[in-house]
């Protein structure tokens, strides 16, 4: 991520010339634009040195003459690490690495990682899948490698490595006999033409394996070649100080440091300012620090503290302007704010940006030649941040200014009250919602907001608030409308004083909901009452009385009838916590309802998915109902399901700390569907560390609503699932910083006998932020999707990947991403994907490669572009 950031600024490098072999010239009296790139390789006197780059050794001790260097020499603290795998790797995204060995036990390292993006690795050795088998999956940030250590058996003379996870990437494997130091295979992948690191086997992405050559890749993948060979050293500069002289200005510094063999702790602190860094790289493992500084002596200076490894320091130039300021503000119904700032001679114009109070990125509003801007759309009652930034003669935009704030309130004015009485018209119009509030005394304006979610929905539902509109009347109507399921609406009243607090929300197209209480009532066989600190649980007498809130329901559960062929009831009254790593395991023919909530003491030991624990578990059991269930806490599995059928779950509510919400799987035995017939009223899950709601192996679920807030990973996965309906899917921060998504379909999903034919039916999926909205992957489809409502999502918005026979009926997707149509050269190409009215604002639609009868109708571009095969 760094080095695409630096490259710009080699122009400057060929034009000035500023590297020599005996050092850098750095003329303190250089204008702006001709500041130097400074670029230093740390390590031993002998190592190589990353082309482009000055070298520096523990030996480099500072001198007026070289201009650069460490305030202390200590002889002898640096390494060689003698490691260019690094540089470059393959995307091995589902596929298989093969080596042919003798039969015997070998011990493995797979290295993996990129110096510029995230990376998430997994793997399975010897044809084993299923998630109790993945290993690895460690993310790394750009800069950062893990290295994994495993152990395999081999027995059909071939070693069989299959990589998974999001671009898994793979940089190099050792392989050595267990038991023996020489290794007896070491691979360095990458592409064709990047070194092989010394000792190792180049294994470029097209190298397939054959028998004769005895090693090589189920099909050819992609790769990428980082011309890093940074970190095969460094030099050991806890305690020591790196100065570098540099004409005055602003500078990008990246510090990037790991070791190959030790754990490392590095610490910095740039021209005296405060320490920063700190963060733990264990073995293999490599960061790169990133901060922009200002040298106004002529000289920059690093201290460095604790055990620091440094394998290089960058020293960019770039352009700054810091004289930012606010000039004029005018508060009113024509609002506006004024800007200047100082001229910049390298620069031939100025960008303006704008951030809004609640917006999570700046949007710029303007270009101009001059050094002032005037902003006319800011309102008042919020608060706005601005900033500029100089584009210099060759077009490169350089980092954003000093940021200004902006209170766009006169504090001398009472801000007014907020509206009341807000009610929905009594007409009612498709797609279009009309209401009206009480006039507000001292009101100028009125600002209109919407929202998807409701207020039980999110922890703070004015954080999901969008305004739609501003009017000084006292109605609004509004005819964005692409959905018939709920919108939830807000007023606030406004003058030059601010905003009032928001009135109470109301929602439209709301559903009638059903006024009979389905928990909690009726006859039942057998309960559980919480008295004081204690329980007992009662079936024609105690069956149980202690303080053990789990041994109490399962002996609730144990008591009823033997070998029923009916259901039979049992009901808790209260709220209590059990242990993480314990289970109530409910059997066939038993509804059980809980009238409290289940508070799980989590293990510490992390989420696995090969540890079966559940706050309420099924194996295996047929007629089962749990009409409504709260869980708390860290639980392996909020709710796991194996194997089982005729199931009915009510109202879940599922607020975690950790772990997987709800998991429904047949993967005892995949080659049938041993879940079927499975009703979903209403889950509500946050908090998770993995997925909310997972299905494996299912045929025939209906999913009323899933609300998915701030899952770890995706809000609803569908793994191997046909027939499937789901109604409502609500993501909320889904799978934030992942490639997972609010709703995700995987492995095969929506196939029955090798065809898609469509019986996979989502009525809508909602999604703000997180990771994606909608994500199809791995031969996945058969899928209706009636409407979307997505936006701000941190990756795509939808990523379609070879997937067939998928249609979106409408709606609107919003930026900043966008649709990706893609194929991994492994699978057959994405095909039959149909997508009809659907409004893009500040997005777009890519499909690359070119898919076969995939269709595009009555696409509305706002801000957007459309850039597909067949249009």
């Amino acid at each position: 991520m760094v080095r695409k950031k630096l490259s710009i600024f080699m122009v400057l490098v060929m034009i000035f010339s500023l590297f020599s072999t005996s050092g850098i010239s750095a003329n303190s009296g250089t204008s702006e634009e001709e500041r130097p790139h400074l670029r230093f390789d740390f390590g031993t006197e002998t190592s190589s040195v990353q082309g482009g780059h000055t070298k520096v050794s523990d030996l480099t001790g500072y001198t007026s003459e070289r201009g650069y260097g460490f305030a202390e020499v200590r002889e002898g603290y640096s390494d060689d690490q003698i490691d260019d795998l690094r540089r470059d790797f393959i995307l091995s995204f589902q596929h298989t690495f093969y080596v042919d060995l003798p039969n015997g036990d070998y011990d493995l390292v797979i290295v993996t990682g990129s110096n510029w993006d995230f990376d998430t690795t997994t793997y399975f050795l010897q044809g084993a899948r299923g998630d109790e088998n993945q290993r690895g999956g460690y993310p790394t940030q750009a800069g950062n490698f893990n290295a994994y250590e495993d152990s395999v058996t081999i027995t059909d003379g071939q070693l069989d490595i299959y990589f998974e996870g999001a671009w898994a990437r793979v940089n190099g494997i050792e392989i050595y006999e267990a038991g023996s130091d020489e290794a007896l295979h070491k691979f360095d992948f990458g592409t064709p033409d990047s070194p092989a690191a010394e000792g190792y086997t180049k294994v470029p992405h097209t190298m397939v394996y054959d028998s004769e050559r005895g090693f090589g890749l189920d099909a050819p993948a992609g790769s990428r070649d980082q011309a890093n060979n940074l970190t095969r050293d460094f030099v050991i500069a806890g305690d020591n100080s790196f100065l570098a002289d540099v004409p005055n200005g602003h500078y990008r510094v990246a510090i990037t440091t790991g070791a190959e063999r030790d754990e490392n702790v590095t610490s910095y602190s740039i021209q005296g300012g405060d320490v920063k860094g700190g963060d733990v790289t264990g073995p293999r493992q490599y960061r790169t620090y990133e901060e922009i500084v200002e040298v106004t002596d002529g000289r920059l200076v690093i201290d460095f503290f604790d055990d620091s490894r440094i394998n290089a320091v960058e020293i960019v130039p770039v352009l700054m302007i810091t004289s930012l300021e606010i000039s004029d503000v005018t508060l009113g119904l024509d609002s506006s704010v004024s800007l200047s700032w100082d001229s910049m001679d390298a620069a031939i114009s100025y960008n303006v940006y704008r951030i809004a109070e609640g917006e999570d990125r700046f949007t710029q509003i303007g270009n101009t030649s001059e050094t002032s801007y005037t902003d006319e759309v800011p309102e008042i009652g919020y608060t706005y941040t601005y900033a500029v930034t100089p584009v210099p003669s060759f077009n490169i935009e350089t980092v954003r200014s000093n940021e200004v704030v902006v209170s766009m309130i006169d504090e001398s004015v009472k801000a007014p009250r907020n509206p009341v009485r807000v009610k929905l018209d009594n007409v009612v119009v498709e797609e279009e919602v009309t209401f009206s509030w009480n006039k507000v005394n001292q009101a100028d304006l009125y600002y209109v907001y919407r929202t998807r979610f409701h207020e039980g929905q999110i922890p703070n539902v004015e954080e999901s608030f969008e305004k739609i509109g501003v009017t000084d009347e006292l109605t609004f109507t509004d005819d964005n409308i692409y959905s018939s399921n709920p919108y939830y609406y807000a007023v606030r009243a406004v003058n030059a004083g601010g905003m009032s607090k928001a009135s109470k929300m109301i929602g439209a197209q709301e559903r009638e909901e059903s006024k009979e209480k389905t928990y909690g009532v009726g006859p039942f066989d057998a309960q559980v009452i919480q008295t004081g600190n204690g329980w007992r649980a009662i079936n024609r007498g105690v069956v149980y009385s202690g303080d053990d809130m789990l041994e109490a329901m399962q002996a609730a559960v144990d008591s009823l009838t033997p070998g029923r062929t009916t259901q039979e009831k049992v009901i808790v009254r209260g709220s209590g916590t059990i242990p993480g790593d314990k289970s109530l395991d409910i059997p066939s023919h038993t509804s059980f309802e809980i009238d409290g909530t289940i508070h799980v003491e989590g293990t510490g030991e992390g989420f696995s998915y090969g540890n079966q624990t559940a706050a309420v578990r099924i194996m295996h059991a047929e007629n089962v109902s749990i009409p409504k269930l709260n869980v708390t806490g860290t639980p392996n599995f909020g709710i796991f399901v194996r194997t089982s059928e005729d199931l009915h779950f009510g109202q879940i509510d599922l607020r975690l700390d950790g772990g997987l919400g709800f998991r429904i799987d047949s993967r005892d035995d995949d080659t049938v569907y041993g879940v079927k017939n499975v009703r979903i009223d209403n889950v509500y899950v946050s908090g998770t560390s993995d997925h909310g709601v997972e299905t494996y192996g299912v045929d025939g679920i209906t999913i009323g609503k899933v609300t998915a807030v701030d899952t770890g990973y995706a809000g609803i996965l569908l793994n191997d699932t046909i027939n499937a309906e789901v109604d409502r899917v609500y993501g909320f921060g889904a799978g934030t910083g992942t490639g997972y998504a609010a709703f995700r379909m995987a492995n095969r999903n929506g196939n029955i006998d090798d065809e898609y034919s469509h019986n996979i039916f989502v009525g809508e999926v909602i999604a703000r932020g997180g990771g994606r909205g909608i994500f199809s992957v791995s031969r996945s489809g058969g899928a209706v999707i009636d409407r979307v409502d997505i936006k701000n999502t941190g990756n795509n918005a939808m990523l379609i990947e070879n997937s067939f026979n998928i249609q979106f009926n409408g709606g609107v997707v919003e930026g900043p991403s966008g649709i990706r149509l893609a194929a991994r050269a492994d699978m057959p190409q994405t095909r039959d994907i149909f997508m009809k009215d659907l409004t893009l604002i500040d997005s777009s639609i890519l499909e690359n490669p070119c898919g076969p009868n995939n269709v595009f109708e009555n696409i509305t571009l706002v801000n957007s572009t459309i850039n597909v095969c067949n249009q």
